[in-house]
């Protein structure tokens, strides 16, 4: 057998060894298993709902493919989460090959990790690494435990891309060849088309291995940096053939990312989105984050012991014992060395790791990263210690170079011997970590349960409002909504994304919400030129809430204003009466609110007046219901909710609270109370 000929038969042999081993630790105890949906019923139903859209967008059932039919009648609801523009023609193929929207989602689940393993390994042998080391290291990155524990965000799953962006920032960076440069730009915009999170981070720890790579060939001298960037320079224009056709296929690929990403720049305008860094602060990686992970069953015992560290679920980024032991076995090895032995690519490598580490890290909401957080992207990213999970490609390029030509060099069966333990190690802690999955066919019958309870004179101007049931979770319930709809192309007035619009929520918990939603969205429209609700022909279909009253002509003759909090004098003229409630168990509780002062009492404040209740004189107050419209002086509004089965109405109590200032009881104001025996329009407070 000729070199080469032997050459492709262990690479083909180290591949299948992979793929047989994520198999048996990973896809196979998954998707054979009882639980055989990747993730949980919100986030990755969620994920199903925006593919499928796209789906019935290519297959001509949707006409608009950047307005999924939530948050209805806003537009563009696209871009208030992942677009999935990368990844939903995977998904679609697997749709016209016949599989129902959970089969082609577990379908196009698998087919990530896989590529991402593929690429892994294939950039790995770029690197010179040995194909089981290789195996190795492609496994380590693509089943890292950041990736798996992260596995109800499906979106973060899919990162083929990422490898070759590292290789060819790494090749531009000590080579300065144009076409590598070329090459970087279709990976990196190939990766951020996939998911604009982890794009934004690999163009990041892409450009910090860059300037490192650089800086080694041009240390600190500003002559010759400035030598090296004109060199550059002029090689990015002076193009031969094959450097041109990359140049050209890395503008396509450049101008494609420009279009999608200029739809959500378009989107977060015209909404307001965007993320200041107060809301970043607590999901910035502390040091004691790198040691979480709370569901990998013999670290879990470490992991508790960490505590104070803020969302806690965001700061699991523990990249697993052989990884992280010999990560730090290596940085002080490499960094204490004058030999040959810390050759330059490791120590590139390790320098790049550090310096990324230390830019994505904080302690009490000071991190270099705020500087980062300046630049256009990243100042609309929230869950900053996912970071890692792109980290890890080069951490285990990093480990395996290590062990190949320092710790094992010149000693082949010790390499081997290290590979296995390595790979057993990290095929172990992939097992090891409990997964978030459910059933498919519970997912499949929650949808159909939804389905059947639907009216049957739905049309095709029908919008579904999604009421509040209690003892239901509202993400559940509003997702078995939209992809019961989803199925019949029947639009929601509510959503479940990553952002919302103005009014908008998961679930009314009273009609009011709704309207409220209608009408900011008819100042919305009116603000930003688009179709006002007059022009818009919609029948609301209410499901969970009597809103038989709720139209477009009524929502327009709604007074939303935004205005000052009532004083504690204004709130002494408030009372509740009327207090109403449904014979049927959830009960359909209404209560009037009474404004006998002078002034308006906002139904848009930065201390709005809200009701609470509960039932018993021993327990705190529950959930708090907005008031959906203005209440003018002298006039009255009507409150409605549903209160949870089984409550004792005999001690139902309910009071007004405006929120952040002062309770009625408060100002003297006692709480309304129900009686059976008392004449429901009579009964009122003091």
């Amino acid at each position: 057998m000729s070199a080469t000929k032997r050459t492709v038969f262990i690479d083909a042999a180290a591949i299948l060894f992979g793929v047989y081993t994520a198999w048996t630790v990973f896809f196979g105890p998954l998707f054979l298993g009882p639980n055989d949906f990747p993730g949980d019923p919100g986030d990755a139903r969620f994920n199903v709902f925006i593919l499928e859209h796209v789906w019935r967008w290519l297959s001509g059932e949707e006409v608009s493919l950047t307005s999924p039919g939530i948050f209805y009648p806003y537009p563009f609801t696209l871009a208030f989460s992942e677009t999935h523009a990368g990844t939903a023609w995977a998904y679609a193929l697997f749709r016209l090959g016949g599989l129902d929207p959970y089969g082609a989602f577990k379908a196009w689940f698998l087919l990530g990790y896989m590529l991402t393993f593929l690429a892994s390994y294939h950039v790995a042998r770029k690197f010179k690494l040995a194909p089981f080391l290789a195996c190795a290291s492609a496994f380590a990155f693509s089943f890292s435990l950041p990736s798996l524990i992260q596995m109800g965000h499906a979106q973060l799953l899919w990162r083929p891309a990422v490898p070759y962006a590292f290789y060819y920032a790494w090749c531009y960076g000590v080579d300065a060849r144009a076409k590598d440069a070329y090459k970087f730009l279709i990976a990196i915009a190939i990766q951020t088309l996939i998911n604009v999170y982890l794009g934004l981070f690999a163009f990041a720890l892409c450009a910090i291995l860059f300037l490192v790579a650089q800086l080694s060939l041009t240390g600190f001298s500003p002559i010759a940096l400035f030598k090296d960037i004109r060199k550059r320079a002029v090689g990015l224009v002076r193009l031969d053939r094959n450097s041109a056709a990359w140049a050209t296929a890395a503008v396509v690929i450049v101008l494609l990312l420009f279009v999608v990403l200029g739809f959500q720049a378009y989107a977060a305008s015209i909404y307001g989105l965007g993320r200041s860094y107060g809301d970043m602060v607590d999901k910035i990686p502390q040091p004691a984050s790198y040691l979480i992970m709370d569901r990998l069953r013999y670290w879990a015992g470490i992991s508790g012991m960490i505590q104070g560290v803020p969302v806690r679920n965001e700061q699991q980024i523990f990249i697993g014992v052989p990884l992280f032991v010999w990560l730090i076995i290596g940085l002080v090895v490499v960094f204490s060395s004058q030999s040959e032995a810390a050759q330059k690519t490791l120590k590139i490598l390790a320098v790049s790791i550090v310096v990324a580490i230390i830019i994505f890290t904080g302690e009490r909401g000071v991190s270099p990263y705020w500087l980062l957080a300046k630049l256009p992207g990243f100042d609309a990213m929230r869950a900053i210690a996912r970071y890692v999970i792109i980290l890890i490609f080069p951490i285990s390029i990093f480990v395996a170079l290590f062990i190949q030509d320092v710790v094992a060099a010149q000693k082949v069966w010790l390499r081997n011997l290290l590979t296995l333990f390595f790979v057993i190690w990290v095929a172990a802690d992939a097992a090891l970590l409990d997964r978030i999955s459910y059933p498919a066919s519970s997912a499949r019958a929650s949808v159909e349960k939804m389905r059947s309870e639907f009216p049957k004179n739905m049309n095709k101007n029908s919008v579904l409002l999604v009421g509040d049931v209690p003892g239901t979770n509202p993400t559940v319930r509003v997702l078995d909504v939209m992809l019961a709809g989803q199925s019949q192309g029947i639009r929601t007035l509510n959503g479940y994304s990553g952002n919302t619009p103005p009014g908008g929520k998961k679930v009314f918990k009273t009609c009011g919400e709704a309207t409220r939603m209608l009408k900011e969205y008819d100042n919305w429209a009116r603000e930003h030129d688009r179709t006002p609700l007059t022009d818009i022909s919609m029948s609301i279909v209410a499901l969970g809430l009597d809103c038989e009253d709720l139209t477009t002509q009524e929502v327009r003759k709604v007074q939303i204003t935004r205005g000052p909090a009532p004083s504690r004098e204004q709130g002494r003229l408030i009372y509740l009466s009327n207090l109403r409630i449904s014979d049927e168990n959830p009960h359909i509780i209404n209560v009037k609110i009474n404004n006998n002062s002078a002034s308006y009492i906002h139904a848009l404040s930065s201390h709005p007046l809200r009701l609470s209740w509960r039932d018993s004189s021993d327990k705190g107050w529950n959930n708090r219901y907005d008031v959906a419209v203005d209440i003018g002086p002298e006039d009255s509004t009507i409150v409605q909710w549903v209160l949870p089965a089984n409550i004792n109405l005999h001690k139902l109590q309910v009071t007004f609270v405006i929120e952040g200032m002062y309770w009625a009881h408060d100002i003297g104001i006692a709480p309304i109370r129900y009686s059976e025996h008392s004449s429901p329009a009579e009964t009122v407070g003091p």
